[in-house]
């Protein structure tokens, strides 16, 4: 009779603690391939809080705690600690730092630094899913330098008067570790426009700037084809150019800029005196255009 009642005991002891396994941690994670404290979907194996397969604190039913539907560990619809619908650690659509792969910085609608090219501060809606926080900069200026046919220009362009503007989102994180040179590639949220005898061209949505602390100093805006996994197309009168790309590259000594962020405000340069280039190439040439003013909204 003893030992009856000694291996129920132990049975009841076994079932009740749990005590996780192979994958868990506290919160949990997808399978263990991404997530950080806060969980997410379930995992294969549990951890305290619960989730799909048992752990201290909850079951695959239910269980003080956490269960597979609901419950304050996380589970897989609901949760304190988050699941795939919604949650304090991260979800599909929204969540403190999460997205589709849960993590600080990163999702594919939002997230804290998300957007829709994941990463600190990407995305079109810029940094957390907020609206794009500008710096527009309008410049006019010449073209000094036709070469072959650029955009089915001919040489009766050159000294033709251009005039349009750029725009950055300082809602961009940087995208590299370098702290003397930043680069800031925009989701949808960067601008560009110029007039050229009178045609336009606008650019994709997708530029990147590029801020060197150095000496000198330099400011860039590339939009275009550049060489990396990014299509950008920019439209020429409205239509798609697939091969025009545009470059433009302001240096200026070793005081323009104090760190590799991007500039806010826009610094003030007598750009008529100040080394720059702003070009226009596609598969027919190239147009250089030479700045005359260059003024911060």
């Amino acid at each position: 009779m003893r030992r009856v009642i000694f291996a129920g005991v132990m049975v009841f002891g076994f079932v009740a603690c749990g005590g996780g396994d192979s994958g868990g941690g506290r919160g949990g994670s997808a399978g263990g391939s991404s997530g950080g404290r806060g969980g997410s979907a379930g995992t294969s194996s549990g951890g305290r809080g619960g989730t799909a397969a048992a752990g201290r604190g909850g079951s695959s039913s239910a269980g003080t705690g956490g269960s597979a539907t609901t419950g304050a560990g996380g589970g897989a619809t609901a949760g304190a600690g988050g699941g795939t619908t919604a949650g304090a650690g991260g979800s599909s659509p929204a969540g403190t730092g999460g997205g589709s792969s849960a993590g600080i910085g990163g999702g594919v609608t939002a997230g804290t630094g998300g957007g829709a090219t994941a990463g600190a501060g990407g995305g079109v809606a810029g940094a957390g899913g907020q609206a794009p926080l500008f710096i527009h900069v309008d410049f006019t200026g010449e073209v000094v330098t036709v070469a072959s046919m650029p955009l089915g220009f001919d040489s009766s362009v050159r000294l033709a008067r251009v005039s349009g503007s750029f725009a950055y989102d300082l809602r961009v994180g940087d995208g590299q570790g370098d702290m003397t040179r930043g680069r800031y590639q925009h989701g949808g949220s960067s601008q560009f426009t110029v007039t050229v005898s009178g045609h336009t061209v606008a650019g994709s949505g997708l530029a990147f700037t590029e801020i060197e602390n150095l000496d000198p100093d330099t400011f860039r805006f590339r939009d275009g084809p550049q060489n990396d996994p990014i299509t950008r197309v920019m439209t020429f009168d409205g239509n798609a150019s697939p091969t025009l790309k545009l470059t433009i590259a302001i240096s200026d000594g070793n005081t323009l800029f104090s760190s590799d962020v991007q500039p806010n405000p826009f610094p003030a340069i007598d750009i008529a005196n100040t080394p720059h280039t702003f070009s226009l190439q596609d598969a027919g040439g190239t147009l250089l255009m030479q700045l005359d003013t260059l003024v911060p909204r």
